[in-house]
């Protein structure tokens, strides 16, 4: 959806365009393991950041076929700048929900574990 932004134009509004589903919400988080290395006196002397992921959920009304767990997926919306994790997203899980009168909806949940 094309918009004009007045003021703070650093900010992002809507998003593109999914592959597989018209997307109503879209949200992505990224994480990752923490080891902390403790000294005598208890004090946190280093910490090493590893395991890094990115979980993504996106709902909308489904386009194509609805996508299997376990299958690749390419997600438009989806960011590398959180956490610095890139590569492909994997589907965790697929919800469909149906109602008298709307349209048939997919939520799909996919994780990215950096490969």
């Amino acid at each position: 959806m094309a918009a004009t932004i007045v003021g703070l134009t650093s900010i992002t509004f809507g998003g593109s365009a999914e592959t597989v589903a018209v997307f109503t919400s879209f949200s992505q988080t990224s994480d990752s393991d923490k080891t902390v290395v403790v000294d005598e006196d208890g004090d946190h002397v280093a910490v090493a950041y590893h395991g890094k992921k990115s979980v993504a959920s996106m709902s909308g009304y489904l386009k194509s076929t609805t996508p299997t767990i376990g299958a690749s997926i390419t997600l438009a919306n989806a960011t590398s700048n959180l956490g610095g994790v890139s590569g492909t997203f994997y589907v965790d899980s697929v919800a469909v929900s149906r109602a008298p009168n709307d349209f048939q909806q997919v939520t799909i949940g996919a994780s990215n574990h950096g490969f």
